[in-house]
């Protein structure tokens, strides 16, 4: 409120962080979304261990989904745009690696995890070692190529972002966390939320030195105080010296 963030946008961040603190703490205290894990990795990966099944079908379906969707948002983003676009300069090749790098682990991730499933090789093989080497070296070329226009490198960074999500999100999604766990997270989720949202809010905020002084500067306790040393003198004069 002292930088100048209206009151309402200040309980709309502290609501919106309690309710998705208090989601995140039911949904992963009670075991729900490690139940739901474990169905889907029932009915898409039934040969793979029992107690991993729960991770490996998170850790595969859910950063292909977001990671689908981050590169969809990527390459509408600037279509959906009102402001016009400035001309598009391709970043350097370094820059489009970059960029591609988080998708290209998981691809390579994704690839020596299709192999192991379908043939049974647990680790450590180098077949699994060639497969990842090989998912990251086709992603980065296509990743050098396609990040040369402006569409191909919306859908890079915004699958690349969507992908990492995706693990994070997955990984913490498919641990079965018990209650004290669970509220711990739902709590840390739920500040983390509140202080995002007031920080988006201080993006807006204007800061000079006019409206600085103008918020802070008492100038009424001033002008009140002015007044009453006035009244004072007109009721006590003080008497001349001797």
């Amino acid at each position: 409120m002292a930088a100048g963030i209206p009151p309402r946008r200040i309980g709309l961040a502290m609501v919106t962080g309690f309710a998705a603190g208090l989601a995140v703490a039911i949904i992963l205290g009670s075991g729900l979304s490690n139940l739901l894990w474990k169905v889907v990795g029932d009915a898409l990966l039934p040969l793979a261990a029992a107690d991993a099944r729960p991770l490996a079908a998170a850790l595969v379906v859910l950063p292909i989904v977001v990671g689908i969707l981050g590169g969809l948002l990527g390459l509408f983003s600037g279509a959906l745009g009102n402001e016009p676009r400035e001309p598009f300069t391709p970043p350097t090749v370094s820059g489009r690696i970059l960029a591609g790098l988080p998708a290209a682990i998981y691809i390579g991730w994704l690839a020596a995890f299709g192999v192991a499933y379908s043939q049974a090789i647990v680790w450590f093989d180098w077949r699994l070692v060639g497969a990842i080497v090989a998912g990251i070296v086709v992603v980065l070329v296509i990743a050098a190529v396609i990040g040369r226009w402006r569409a191909g490198l919306g859908i890079l960074t915004g699958f690349s972002i969507g992908a990492a999500i995706g693990v994070v999100v997955g990984a913490f999604t498919a641990v079965a966390f018990h209650w004290r766990v669970g509220i711990a997270i739902g709590f840390t989720v739920g500040l983390a939320t509140t202080l995002a949202m007031l920080a988006l809010e201080a993006t807006h905020i204007k800061v000079d030195e006019e409206s600085l002084k103008a918020r802070f500067y008492p100038s009424r306790t001033i002008e009140m105080t002015k007044e009453t040393i006035e009244w004072a003198r007109e009721r006590m004069p003080l008497s001349r010296k001797s």
